[in-house]
């Protein structure tokens, strides 16, 4: 899906994408979170994330399956986003949407989102988890239409760190 200027298009990753989505996450990741958890809480939650074996195991089962779908945008074949989603019932779980520092605020999250939904024409709603403390997420999230339904002292993945569960309600095609 190339999006009106053609400045990125959003694509299902591919197994050779790996090497390129780990780094990607890497940077992203670190970008957001070492602020909020300090670097050395980050790095460690962080490892599991953009493990290039868990990407690989992801990616795989994303070829094979309907029910889940791994995203990434890319510029000239550099990748700027990703985004990972699962079909579980109903709903679509929105396990990670990152797009890269330098590549934000270029409609690459809104496309890689709408993307993920679309994956899954027959869901009712949209649901993800997202650390308290990410104001910019949760801000941006909300100006999607994710409303907050619940939170955790204990966020996926940390330890004592606050997060929000937030959803969004899809209108059925």
């Amino acid at each position: 899906m190339k999006n009106p200027n053609n400045a990125f298009v959003v694509r299902r990753c591919r197994l050779r994408d790996i090497p390129a989505l780990s780094n990607l996450l890497k940077v992203c990741w670190h970008a957001t979170y070492d602020q909020m958890l300090g670097r050395d809480q980050a790095v460690q939650a962080g490892r599991h994330l953009h493990s290039k074996f868990n990407l690989g195991l992801c990616i795989a089962r994303s070829l094979l399956s309907r029910e889940s779908t791994v995203l990434a945008a890319t510029h000239d074949d550099v990748q700027v986003g990703h985004a990972m989603g699962q079909r579980d019932g109903d709903e679509i779980i929105l396990y990670s949407l990152y797009v890269h520092p330098e590549w934000q605020r270029k409609g690459i999250g809104s496309a890689l989102l709408d993307a993920v939904i679309a994956h899954h024409p027959e869901a009712k709603a949209i649901r993800l988890e997202v650390l308290k403390d990410n104001a910019a997420a949760i801000a941006w999230y909300r100006t999607k239409g994710f409303e907050t339904y619940g939170e955790t002292k204990k966020a996926t993945g940390t330890s004592d760190v606050a997060s929000m569960y937030m959803d969004k309600k899809l209108a059925l095609v």
